[in-house]
């Protein structure tokens, strides 16, 4: 848990810097936390690089996903700065096995204290919905 309390100030700097916070810096779209949340249990079960390939969605007109590893990025690259690399998923395809089991191990670390901070926050809806809908 000592990690975890060392991240999480990083990783609250990096949220409040990120542009996800809605409604004058008091809200996030629920679907980051989801993401957020849904991160280690990929890495764990998916493995690591299979988890950044699919985190990696620049190609849609919209990234979304590839939000939360800029901002797990941020994190890393303060605490830890061990590998260097642009992104996290090139970082991941050019370390050897020792480095990966550490990188894994790192950014799951980040994992947990961005979602730790991220329950600071209103999770609201990215669209609203409409409440009434009108009857044909």
């Amino acid at each position: 848990m000592k990690r975890i309390n060392e991240l999480l100030p990083k990783a609250m700097k990096s949220l409040k810097g990120s542009g996800l916070l809605e409604k004058e810096d008091t809200a996030i779209p629920k679907e980051y936390d989801g993401y957020v949340a849904s991160f280690a249990p990929s890495v764990i079960t998916a493995g690591l690089k299979a988890t950044l390939s699919f985190y990696t969605d620049n190609h849609k007109s919209s990234p979304k996903r590839v939000k939360i590893l800029n901002l797990l990025y941020a994190i890393y690259k303060q605490q830890y700065n061990r590998l260097q690399g642009n992104d996290l998923l090139s970082i991941a395809l050019d370390t050897n096995a020792a480095d990966e089991r550490q990188l894994r191990k790192d950014l799951i670390d980040c994992a947990i204290a961005l979602k730790l901070v991220m329950r600071n926050f209103e999770q609201i809806d990215a669209e609203p919905k409409n409440q009434n809908p009108a009857q044909p």
